[in-house]
């Protein structure tokens, strides 16, 4: 027996809810509804919203069931009714009736974007608005109407204008990869420069013991926050020191270890101590994003100092004009931020800060993010392929992308 053309599919669960959502597809998908929605107009436009009233065929549901209708695609309809079973097998009976059987959900996913797929994967584990709204600009086919536009450059073997639309999607991709996984943001130091306070001060709670005895913090701490309106881990780390004890060693190795997978380290230090050699021996171990929080900044007092709390974020100091321990042309560039967890100059300068060094600039709305390991893989092979000037190479490469091949 031969498959309809145009089928239904139910797209919520079978069970009761206040709302339900079927979608019919294919090439008489607007014909089928149409036969039974009451609107005031005979035309669907697409990505328009409708309200109207299903009459259904049979009399035990002689009364118009109230529908919410849109036109998703050329040969897509949804419809939004009530998620009680009895309504839902009303209308599920009257489409096959109407020559759309109800077909399995999993032909429906079938016929999705693979991209889309993955980026709605993803935006079920979305933390925050600004990571949901680039993951719903991914769904709505800003990633994969990007790579289709380089693959057509490739077809024309317009590779300068292919290499600069990869670019421009590569841009994205450190930021792509940290959508569901946020930034790692370090705290480290010695003992006692108030790692911890300034761990609880982000957070707004009491998450770390705070004591002025050093080496109360043994082990590291981590805490998930929204930063900017981007989720990122702040881990506040054991004091850098030398212990002969053996707990506060495993602790010192552990922290080492965060600074080595962090993106971004802010290396604490005690405003009434300056910099010390236990700050440099962990430099070496620290990714590129690297800051200086000049904490306690409230105790200072010298009239410079005060000036120099006054600094704006933008205009960020480093080392060099904060410590004359600062040897090394790499400790001297690191930017320093004043800070206080008790008064001013507080850590609003911090956080800007942070968020400036993860993400300086932010994408535009629908702009094209790749957001998996393997789509970014993919379109870096292409990249590679278009600088060695073979494009029917690259465009595989893309081909694969638009796959999303080995997202999982």
């Amino acid at each position: 027996m031969p498959i309809p053309a145009t089928q239904l599919y139910r797209l919520t669960a079978e069970l009761p809810s206040a709302i339900a959502t079927l979608a019919v597809s294919g090439p008489e998908a607007v014909q089928r509804v149409l036969q039974r929605l009451e609107l005031r107009t005979q035309t669907l436009e697409i990505d328009k919203v409708y309200y109207g009233l299903w009459h259904a065929s049979t009399a035990e549901h002689s009364a118009a069931e109230q529908v919410v209708v849109c036109r998703t695609g050329p040969q897509t309809v949804e419809l939004h009714c009530h998620g009680g079973q009895a309504i839902c097998q009303a209308l599920i009976g009257d489409f096959a009736r109407l020559g759309c059987p109800l077909a399995e959900a999993r032909g429906w996913t079938s016929q999705a974007c693979p991209l889309a797929l993955e980026a709605e994967r993803q935006l079920l584990n979305a933390s925050t608005d600004k990571v949901a709204g680039i993951l719903l600009d991914q769904m709505q086919g800003a990633l994969a109407n990007s790579i289709r536009r380089t693959s057509r450059l490739l077809q024309q073997e317009n590779l300068p204008e292919a290499e600069q639309a990869l670019e421009e999607m590569l841009t994205w991709n450190e930021l792509g990869l940290h959508l569901n996984q946020p930034w790692r943001i370090v705290l480290a130091g010695p003992p006692n420069t108030g790692k911890s306070s300034l761990t609880n001060a982000i957070v707004g709670a009491q998450r770390v013991i705070v004591h002025d005895t050093p080496g109360t913090t043994r082990d590291w701490v981590e805490v998930q926050v929204a930063l900017d309106g981007w989720p990122v881990s702040i881990t506040d780390t054991a004091g850098i020191r030398d212990s002969a004890d053996d707990i506060e060693q495993q602790g010192i190795s552990r922290a080492a270890q965060r600074v080595r997978e962090s993106d971004c380290v802010v290396f604490v230090v005690d405003s009434q101590v300056g910099w010390t050699a236990a700050h440099a021996s962990f430099l070496a171990l620290a990714p590129p994003r690297r800051l200086v929080a000049w904490n306690k900044s409230d105790l200072q007092s010298t009239e410079r100092e005060s000036s120099d709390l006054q600094r704006a974020p933008a205009s960020l100091a480093t080392l060099a004009d904060w410590s004359a321990d600062a040897r090394t042309p790499e400790e001297r560039a690191i930017p320093v931020i004043p800070t206080s967890c008790l008064g001013e100059p507080g850590i609003g300068g911090l956080l800007d800060a942070i968020s400036q060094s993860l993400i300086p600039v932010s994408p535009r709305v629908g702009e094209a993010v790749p957001m998996h390991p393997a789509i970014i893989g993919s379109l870096e092979a292409a990249r590679l392929q278009v600088r060695a000037q073979t494009p029917s190479a690259a465009l595989k490469c893309c081909e694969r992308a638009l796959r999303a091949e080995a997202c999982e």
